[in-house]
């Protein structure tokens, strides 16, 4: 994903667990809706299946909390989903991704 002026694209791309540049994922199961910063924070919004049915993708659940990892370049947007550089600020957490969870 890269946001520029709250314009923003994402893109799935398969995990390789090396410390390479990672190739995309030849089913696209996510999409891009709305960023914005304020605070010092930044808010991402996206849409995608819990469940993509893709072998290559995590199966999400709402309720649990789920790792998140990021990286980012300060200056330079990428040209091409392919074309992106090395980072400068990485970090990782954890987030709930429904904030009023029920279980059925």
């Amino acid at each position: 994903m890269y946001i520029y002026n709250s314009n923003g694209h994402i893109y799935d791309y398969k995990s390789t667990n090396a410390y390479e540049k990672p190739p995309l994922d030849s089913k696209q199961d996510i999409a891009f809706v709305s960023a914005s910063k304020q605070a010092g924070y930044l808010e991402v919004e996206f849409d995608r299946p819990l469940n993509t049915g893709d072998l290559a993708d995590v199966v999400l659940d709402p309720c649990a909390m789920t790792n998140v990892i990021y990286a980012y370049h300060r200056t330079i947007a990428p040209s091409s989903p392919t074309d992106f550089q090395q980072h400068h600020v990485t970090g990782l957490g954890t987030v709930r991704l429904c904030q009023k969870c029920t279980r059925a």
